[in-house]
């Protein structure tokens, strides 16, 4: 046998390792890279703006339990940020009642915690496209008004 044959063999052996060394590199980075894309589709940002509505239901105080319908439409978005107004009746008075509200969308895309211009705070997940939840919670301003919590069911009107 000829020796150039050989190395030939040898360098024949070595690149077919190589080859299979980059299919096996270009195959681990393509499934990350579609690992990240699917994840940052998973994560990308509602677009809230629009009018959504639903049931309030309502403690104020200890022991007045109620219930009443309310609308929140957030009027613009940039990015994590959005703001808007609510508008509800407010009890026992009966008055028509508008607040303005800024909020944030926190990176896992579905929770978002926002403030009204009445000193409550607001947090909320998306439990669907159109769907919202939010807790809302008032401190009942330094015992001047009873503390409030209300658990809000709220749907994107189309």
């Amino acid at each position: 046998m000829d020796r150039s044959q050989g190395v030939r063999s040898r360098a024949d052996n070595s690149n077919k390792g190589e080859g299979i060394m980059k299919r096996y590199v270009i195959a681990v980075v393509a499934i990350m890279l579609l690992w990240a894309s699917g994840a940052a589709a998973q994560n990308a940002l509602p677009q809230l703006v629009g009018t959504w509505r639903g049931q309030s239901e309502v403690l104020l105080g200890t022991s007045n339990f109620s219930t009443q319908d309310v609308e929140f439409v957030i009027l613009k978005q940039q990015g994590h940020l959005f703001t808007g107004v609510k508008r509800y009746v407010k009890e026992p008075e009966r008055i028509k009642t508008e607040e303005t509200f800024t909020g944030v969308i926190l990176n896992d895309a579905r929770m978002i915690a926002f403030s009204d211009s009445d000193t409550g705070y607001n947090f909320a997940i998306m439990t669907g496209p159109d769907r919202l939840e939010i807790a809302y919670v008032h401190d009942g301003l330094g015992k001047k008004q009873p503390s409030m919590a209300c658990f809000l069911a709220l749907t994107r009107q189309k």
